[in-house]
């Protein structure tokens, strides 16, 4: 990445945005209660980690609120290299000593004024601003709220990076003129089933350093101290009687349970995964042909596969690739697992790409399942297929 540019400091986003020319803004815009303000703290971490300073507004709420906020992502409001802004006290009367205020959060000016002011003194630091529909719901004349957003942008761009959410109230003409001033806007809403709200997704739909829009709806979770986590609802783990499924399953996973009889798994394994930004579910399949009326059931929904061979059992492979068209999985991102390579009659992984037939672009991965750290790096490889979007 060059000097003239950055990251936002969420994985998730980064991945669709980065690099980000410095200077850039963004902003989060999220439907009416769905929380962005995760995407904020877990970039304020992220930034201090990498050893950079980071002010942070808090329009919303009193810094001790704020700090609060901060520390359940992991971030100590006494670290040296971030510094608090009370942008809320002021209106109220109150006073909860910190070193930065904005003497009127309820004027558009005495924002914009304030954060210029912050850039001369801390120049190198990553900006972010909690509300800013706060700062426009309060004021007497949201129009010319909308009016002075340009100016407080502007301040914002003398930050290497900087990001604030906005909540899209069913203002008169919508967020349009809060957020068309910003370099990249991405969308935070709510999935919606048939009667709720399911999961949380954010799309990317402006990044002017980039090719415009994105069809792309990411889900996501937010957990406590990582913050937001792309999430892959399901990953199958399947294959033969006895190819190491289970072992896989335990070995990758963070936590784990198997339904098993006489050491045999007869109902499924479940783990669940986080590493680099991601989580996911996955599930095991049992591997006797009486358990296959569950191979569908089981795939539900799955956005890739495990498939676990062993790499000596030759003629299991058959049987595996049928496995794959029982539970309708055959055209899903495909990471083969080869497992057992010791013995001396074991199949190399490029003999068991071709005994299995599933195309040149499906990896066949020499593996020890019981090995977590080969069983991650393993499913990376699969994640690099998979997109973790609930449409």
């Amino acid at each position: 990445m060059s000097s003239a540019s950055t990251l936002i400091g969420v994985p998730a986003v980064d991945r669709r945005m980065a690099p980000v020319p410095k200077g850039s803004s963004v902003v989060f815009v999220n439907d009416p209660g769905v929380d962005a303000t995760p995407f904020l703290y877990q970039a304020a971490r992220e930034h201090v980690a990498r050893g950079g300073p980071v002010v942070f507004v808090g329009l919303d709420r009193p810094p001790n609120a704020v700090a609060m906020r901060l520390r359940a992502f992991g971030l100590d409001a006494r670290a040296p290299k971030l510094v608090i802004v009370d942008g809320y006290s002021s209106g109220l009367g109150l006073d909860f000593g910190a070193r930065h205020v904005i003497p009127d959060p309820y004027d558009p000016a005495s924002l914009a004024m304030e954060i210029e002011r912050l850039s001369t003194l801390y120049p190198n630091a990553f900006l972010a601003v909690d509300s800013l529909s706060t700062l426009v719901d309060r004021a007497a004349d949201p129009e010319r709220a909308a009016r002075d957003l340009p100016r407080i942008v502007a301040a914002f761009r003398r930050f290497p990076v900087s990001a604030t959410v906005v909540t899209a109230w069913p203002y008169e003409g919508g967020t349009a003129p809060f957020t068309s001033a910003f370099d990249g806007v991405v969308q935070v809403s709510g999935l919606q089933g048939r009667r709720a709200t399911t999961g949380h997704a954010f799309r990317v739909e402006r990044a002017g350093w980039r090719a415009n829009g994105s069809d792309e709806a990411v889900a996501f979770v937010v957990r406590e101290p990582e913050g937001v986590l792309e999430y892959i609802p399901k990953i199958l783990v399947t294959g033969p009687f006895h190819a190491g499924k289970s072992t896989f399953v335990n070995a990758v996973s963070d936590t784990s349970i198997s339904v098993n009889r006489l050491d045999t798994t007869v109902a499924l394994d479940h783990g669940t995964v986080t590493m680099d930004g991601f989580t996911t579910e996955v599930f095991g399949t049992p591997g006797q042909a009486r358990f296959d009326p569950l191979l569908g059931m089981l795939a539900g929904q799955a956005m890739g596969v495990v498939l676990v061979v062993e790499s000596s059992r030759h003629y299991s492979l058959k049987r595996a690739r049928a496995m794959l068209e029982e539970s309708g999985t055959q055209h899903l991102p495909i990471v083969v697992a080869a497992n057992r390579q010791d013995p001396s009659n074991a199949l190399s992984p490029e003999e068991i790409a071709r005994e299995l037939a599933l195309g040149d672009d499906v990896p066949v991965v020499p593996i020890d399942v019981s090995d977590p750290i080969a069983c991650r790096a393993l499913l990376r490889r699969l994640f690099r297929n998979v997109r973790g979007v609930v449409t």
